[in-house]
C-alpha cells in the first residue's frame, strides 16, 4: 500500500483541573456512563467524578479493574455494561483500565472517553487494544473501529503519579521521534496499514523537543498544584504526541526490543518506559547515529533518572544469554548485530 494513513481522536482536552470539563463532555455522548477505573485511582477522585456527573446523568457506575487487560476482564465487564444498559464507556486510570474500556468499546460499539491518571502514553489516544495472555496463552492486539471519541487529561492528576511512573512515561515518549524516523527509512507501514504522514513524523519530533527542553523542569515542579507550562508540554508529549506518533508513525526497534526485555525474568520489575529507554539507546547504536546524539541522550537520562545500563533494568547475571534472547525475540533483523548494539549502548555511560 502506498497511501498515507493518519488517525487521531476527534477531541482532546488537557489542562490543570481539566476534570471539571468531564460533565459537559459526558453529556455529549450519553446519560448512563460505565466507568472502568483501576484500584490505584483513589476513592476520593472517583467520588469527585460521581458528584460532578450526578446532575447531568441518570446514574454513574464504576467498575474496578484488575492489574491487567485480559479477555476475561473484558468479558466480565461486557456483561455488566449490558446489564446496566450503559450508553457510554470511560477508561479512568492507567493502561489496564483504559485497555479494558477499549476492549468493551470493541465489543459493545458504545462511545468511549479515556481519562488517564498516569502517563500510559499511547493507550489513551490509540484505537489499538493490547490484551495480555492468560494461562500461558499468547496475548493479542486488536483494533477498534475508531479511536476513542475523546481524551481528557487533567495534568494536576497526572503530576500526582508516582515519580518513577512519570519518569517511565517520559522514557516511552522519548523514543517516538527516532522510531518514526527508522520506520520511515525502512519503508515500513504504520499500525493503520499505510505510510506515515508528515504530521505523524512532526508529532514524534515535537514530543522529542518538548521532553528535551522541559522534562527536567516539569519533574521539579510536579509537586506543586500546577506544574506550569513545562508540565503541560511534557504531558502533551507523553499522551497526545506520543499516541499519534505510535499509531500513525509506527513503532520500531526500541519498542520491539523492549518487549524482548519484558519477556526476561530478570526484567520483571522494570517498567515499560524504562525498558524502552534502554532499548532506544541500543536502536540508535544499531543505526550508527552520531556519538553527540547518544551522549546528549545519556546525559538527559541521568538528569531525569531513567536507566542507562542493563543492570538498571535487572540484567546482571548471564548477561550474554539474556541480551541474545531479547534480541532474538524482538525483530526479524540480525540478532547478533542487535546484541552487539545492546552491549555497546550499555557502555555509553562509562565513556
Amino acid at each position: 500500500m502506498t497511501d498515507r494513513v493518519f488517525g487521531a481522536p476527534p477531541r482532546y482536552i488537557q489542562g490543570a483541573g481539566a476534570l471539571a470539563q468531564l460533565a459537559p463532555l459526558v453529556a455529549r455522548y450519553g446519560r448512563r456512563p460505565f466507568i472502568i477505573a483501576d484500584a490505584a485511582t483513589s476513592l476520593a477522585l472517583r467520588q469527585e467524578i460521581e458528584q460532578q456527573l450526578k446532575p447531568s446523568t441518570e446514574r454513574v457506575v464504576f467498575g474496578l479493574a484488575g492489574t491487567a487487560c485480559t479477555e476475561a476482564e473484558i468479558e466480565r465487564f461486557s456483561e455488566t455494561a449490558r446489564m446496566l444498559e450503559a450508553d457510554l464507556l470511560a477508561g479512568f486510570g492507567g493502561g489496564a483500565a483504559i485497555g479494558i474500556a477499549k476492549g468493551l468499546c470493541l465489543v459493545t460499539g458504545l462511545p468511549l472517553l479515556t481519562i488517564p491518571t498516569v502517563p500510559c502514553c499511547h493507550a489513551p489516544v490509540s484505537r489499538f487494544v493490547e490484551i495480555e495472555g492468560e494461562d500461558e496463552r499468547a496475548g493479542a492486539i486488536r483494533a477498534m473501529h475508531r479511536p476513542p471519541d475523546a481524551v481528557l487529561v487533567d495534568t494536576t492528576v497526572l503530576a500526582s503519579a508516582p515519580p518513577r511512573v512519570l519518569i517511565a512515561g517520559i522514557g516511552d515518549a522519548l523514543a517516538r521521534r527516532f522510531e518514526v524516523e527508522q520506520s520511515g527509512a525502512a519503508g515500513a507501514m504504520n499500525l493503520l496499514g499505510g505510510r506515515p504522514t508528515l504530521l505523524a513524523a512532526a508529532a514524534g519530533e515535537a514530543a522529542w523537543h518538548a521532553i528535551r527542553e522541559h522534562a527536567v523542569t516539569a519533574l521539579a515542579l510536579r509537586t506543586r498544584r500546577s506544574g506550569g507550562e513545562a508540565l503541560e508540554r511534557v504531558s502533551e508529549a507523553m499522551v497526545l504526541l506520543s499516541g499519534i506518533a505510535h499509531e500513525s508513525g509506527g513503532p520500531s526497534i526500541a519498542h520491539a526490543l523492549a518487549r524482548g526485555f519484558a519477556g526476561l525474568p530478570a526484567c520483571r520489575t522494570a517498567l515499560h518506559g524504562e525498558l524502552v529507554a534502554v532499548a532506544l539507546l541500543a536502536q540508535l547504536v544499531f543505526e550508527a547515529r552520531p556519538a553527540e546524539l547518544l551522549a546528549e541522550l545519556v546525559a538527559l537520562y541521568r538528569a531525569l533518572g531513567l536507566p542507562v545500563r542493563l543492570a538498571e533494568i535487572g540484567i546482571v547475571a548471564d548477561r550474554a544469554v539474556a541480551v541474545e534472547t531479547a534480541a532474538r525475540r524482538s525483530l526479524p533483523i540480525d540478532a547478533k548485530r542487535l546484541a552487539q548494539a545492546i552491549f555497546a549502548a550499555d557502555s555509553l555511560s562509562s565513556k
